[in-house]
């Protein structure tokens, strides 16, 4: 984690390390394992975000789901401030060449490469091997559930720089995770929980999280990803990230729970989305 020493701009007195007090004050946090435990336990977002709604499971008649049953668990100052200030400067320090774009047009019609069938551009680190502190802020993610059996995580860090966004999906995919216990290595899951821990400041009006889970918007459903607050919510369930329009990055941390075997049927979903796409574009021509 050299570029955290070297890097420009990092007020107050380097520890013995190199860090800054806030760096400091996050890795010693993070790296206090009883601590962490304590805190996730209190947190306890499992409580918040209740049992998975029926809706969503295979074999329900309607591929429309249900609307109206699902929480969204929005926190704000989830860390403590001088943690989450620490979390940030590192997120911040990554240096740019680390970050992969990743980009599509929404194009249905043919694969998309990252998986995100939607239109989107943005930037992610996927593995956290390279860059002191980023496991650390994936380990306290991938610890806000309890360990279940057949449960498993894949959290990422995301960069939306101005003009980037996510159009409107929902997340579902099935993601193959490597299991030593099982047959060939690889166990099949499905993305379960969604969690996005935001860590930037400032982005303006832009990067806005649009919840598109009711038939009809409402003014609550644009939520503002202000600095050091969480959202969470089961997948699937249709939202977007708006266009980013300031020269400040909207950084943040982000993945899924994920749960071994299908949760849902995506052939289905898949043949719904494309139907609402061919409606939508037969109302915009009429």
């Amino acid at each position: 984690g050299s570029h955290l020493r070297t890097t420009a701009k990092m007020g107050g007195k380097k520890d013995a390390a190199g860090h800054s007090p806030a760096v400091g004050a996050f890795l010693k946090w993070a790296r206090d394992k009883k601590g962490v435990k304590k805190f996730q336990r209190e947190l306890n977002l499992a409580q918040m975000l209740g049992m998975r709604p029926n809706s969503m499971a295979r074999g329900t008649t309607t591929a429309r789901r249900e609307r109206g049953k699902g929480v969204l668990v929005r926190l704000e100052n989830v860390l403590p401030l001088e943690v989450a200030e620490g979390a940030a400067e590192i997120v911040r320090a990554m240096p740019l060449e680390r970050w992969s774009l990743l980009q599509g047009d929404g194009d249905r019609s043919k694969p998309s490469p990252d998986g995100i069938a939607s239109a989107h551009r943005f930037g992610a680190i996927v593995s956290s091997e390279e860059e002191e502190g980023v496991s650390e802020i994936m380990g306290l993610l991938a610890g806000l559930l309890p360990p279940a059996e057949k449960r498993h995580a894949a959290f990422h860090l995301g960069r939306f720089a101005k003009g980037d966004f996510l159009d409107k999906q929902d997340d579902a995919a099935y993601a193959a995770v490597a299991d030593a216990n099982e047959e060939g290595g690889i166990v099949k899951c499905s993305r379960d929980i969604a969690v996005y821990l935001v860590l930037s400041k400032d982005h303006g009006k832009g990067g806005v999280l649009r919840d598109l889970y009711h038939e009809t918007q409402v003014v609550e459903d644009d939520i503002a990803l202000s600095f050091n607050s969480l959202v969470a919510f089961h997948v699937p369930r249709e939202y977007q990230i708006t266009k980013v329009v300031s020269e400040n990055p909207l950084l943040c941390a982000f993945g899924w729970f994920l749960q071994e075997g299908e949760l849902y049927d995506l052939s289905a979903q898949t043949a719904q989305a494309e139907e609402e796409e061919e409606e939508e574009d037969g109302d915009k021509k009429g």
